[in-house]
């Protein structure tokens, strides 16, 4: 199956987006897809928000999300618990700036990398 943020351009414009829990699933070439395509439906000056587990670069911390990955390479054909830099890289291609990270949510599985289209 092919969702529609990667295999092809949104329709509209949009001032926020969200993606939560998707980039783990995808492989690194659709979560590029979707960036891209993101990019292009949001305003300019409009922010995106990729929210779910985000691993520290030496992807042992959190601990809880480290373990957690054990699932998703298990359970999932793809699926990987990303880095912070990788998040940031994969963003900065896809034309985001100002890319900054939350480690401070309360929440499980809702730290967040936010960044805007220029």
């Amino acid at each position: 199956m092919m969702w529609p943020i990667v295999a092809g351009k949104l329709e509209g414009a949009y001032d926020v987006a969200i993606m939560r829990g998707l980039v783990p699933v995808l492989t690194p070439e659709q979560t590029r897809a979707a960036l891209i395509n993101a990019h292009q439906a949001l305003e300019p000056g409009s922010q995106l928000y990729v929210v779910g587990w985000i691993l520290d670069d030496a992807r042992s911390t959190p601990l809880s999300y480290a373990t957690y990955n054990l699932l998703f390479v298990n359970d999932y054909e793809n699926a990987l618990i990303h880095t912070e830099a990788e998040h940031r890289r994969w963003l900065g291609e896809a034309g985001f700036t100002d890319i900054s990270r939350d480690r401070e949510s309360r929440t499980y599985a809702a730290d967040y990398m936010v960044a805007r289209r220029a």
